[in-house]
């Protein structure tokens, strides 16, 4: 919000005050109040891709987030496919201009290795940043060698966060379990299959402003948030999966108690954007939240 303040209110202010400071209190007090006047900050620009993919600008800065995915699984999207994804390719309007690329992790549905380094060598001045596992599949592909120069390889151990700056976008990597598929293996024992998935969340800075996109984590674990100091950190924008599962009571925790987002995006629904039934509970607990229902669809915060 911008507070606007008259500047004739402020001399007659001057006028009326004491005559130790005279003439000069006008200025002193204006002086005073720049810092409340130039509160205004520029709106966040969310453009849905499908399924976690979204292009999030502020300000000058672009940053696509998990939205260099195969064509077949775009296509799943309805009013997504081939031409939006030669759109996001060629870097046409709005995918012009990225100034940084986030992958969470390697499953098909965030990323392709052929579709990141299409885009990489279709946009030279996107950088890249990415788990450990997702550098490793891209550095089997052809043509990674004339590209690792703009990838950067990012695993904070779990539980753990680290602080980057790339080309003045700053972005701090948090390391979170990726939500759990359990199944029983030969011998009868339960195995969570995505144990080993690196998957990372992302707190970015855009033009003041700040997003967190926490890729697969299940937003069911308490314990993991609590010790990431994201309530103090004044989040705009939170890109969660899987708020409406139940039990709500651990999401809850998470979002409104360790995070406390401005606002909420609700994203790795079905293709239909449909989130299910949801109860008066859910929108009681979280009564802030965007469900984005068609690709290319926009949103300010």
């Amino acid at each position: 919000m911008i507070l606007s303040v008259s500047i004739r209110t402020l001399f007659r202010a001057g006028r009326s005050a004491s005559a130790g400071l005279g003439p000069l209190l006008p200025a002193v007090l204006l002086l005073a109040l720049l810092p409340v006047i130039s509160l205004g900050q520029p709106a966040i620009n969310v453009t849905y891709v499908a399924n976690e993919g979204f292009l999030v600008s502020a300000g000058k800065d672009k940053v696509l987030i998990d939205s260099l995915m195969s064509r077949q699984f775009l296509g799943r999207y309805p009013g997504a496919g081939d031409d939006l994804f030669g759109q996001i390719q060629l870097g046409r309007a709005p995918f012009d201009d990225i100034d940084l690329v986030l992958l969470t992790h390697y499953h098909g549905d965030h990323e392709s290795s052929r579709a990141v380094l299409g885009f990489l060598a279709n946009n030279q001045q996107a950088q890249l940043v990415a788990p450990s596992q997702v550098v490793e599949l891209l550095a089997k592909q052809p043509g990674y060698a004339s590209l690792k120069g703009r990838i950067r390889a990012v695993t904070p151990k779990p539980g753990q966060t680290e602080k980057l700056n790339i080309g003045g976008i700053e972005v701090e990597v948090l390391r979170l379990r990726h939500s759990p598929a359990y199944s029983v293996d030969s011998t009868g024992l339960r195995k969570d299959r995505y144990a080993e998935v690196e998957n990372a969340g992302y707190v970015v800075t855009l033009a003041g402003r700040k997003i967190l996109h926490v890729g697969d984590s299940g937003i069911g674990q308490p314990e993991e948030y609590a010790k990431l100091g994201l309530a103090r950190q004044n989040i705009a924008v939170g890109f969660f999966n899987s708020l409406y599962r139940e039990p709500v009571a651990p999401r809850s925790k998470i979002v409104n108690q360790y995070i406390k987002p401005k606002n909420i995006v609700l994203m790795h629904l079905r293709a239909n954007a449909d989130p299910g039934p949801i109860t008066s509970e859910q929108r009681r607990v979280f009564p802030k939240v965007v469900i984005f229902q068609k690709p290319l669809e926009s949103r300010q915060f």
